[in-house]
């Protein structure tokens, strides 16, 4: 056996049986199992303190804020997407004098698990009533026109086109 820092189940079986039983020293244990001292010494703690040779799961750390705060934060940044920045919605959310140290980090964290994802909206120019009109009598005006006089339509998105030449600069 190496003299990595852990081992399995088994082998602590072992060594807790030839200390317990058997009362061998840690250093006898050691030189019989080929593993180093600090391990054994480990091995019979985990015994000691957890009363077990298995490997004791750890506990999750519990969360600072409850679940009724984390459906709060998504509906804030869902009521107000300008909101755009963490620490304007944990000043909404949470008092100042809050003394659990509610960072902006969390704030992103609970949107992120709420996929809300933070992006910039795009600006879109707003349609007047005289541009849905204008568009409205368009539409009417060539509701019955056939694919062929489509065709003879060129669309552009303002693109400048030239037919003959470029209007690039010259390299001099």
């Amino acid at each position: 056996m190496g003299k990595n820092k852990s081992c399995d189940a088994s082998t602590r079986q072992i060594i807790v049986n030839l200390h317990m039983d058997h009362k061998w020293a840690y250093r006898r244990i050691a030189e019989r199992l080929n593993c180093s001292v600090k391990k054994v010494f480990n091995a019979i703690d985990h015994y000691k303190t957890h009363g077990t040779v298995e490997n004791i799961l750890r506990k999750v750390r519990p969360r600072k804020i409850s679940p009724r705060e984390d459906t709060l934060i998504v509906r804030v940044a869902k009521k107000d997407p300008s909101k755009g920045s963490n620490f304007q919605i944990k000043n909404e959310v949470f008092s100042p004098d809050d003394p659990r140290n509610i960072s902006s980090r969390l704030i992103r964290r609970r949107l992120v698990e709420a996929k809300l994802f933070e992006r910039i909206s795009r600006k879109v120019p707003l349609l007047t009533k005289q541009h849905r009109k204008k568009r409205l009598l368009f539409a009417k005006k060539y509701v019955n026109w056939t694919v062929q006089e489509w065709k003879k339509v060129l669309f552009s998105d303002e693109t400048k086109i030239n037919m003959m030449w470029s209007w690039t600069r010259s390299e001099d």
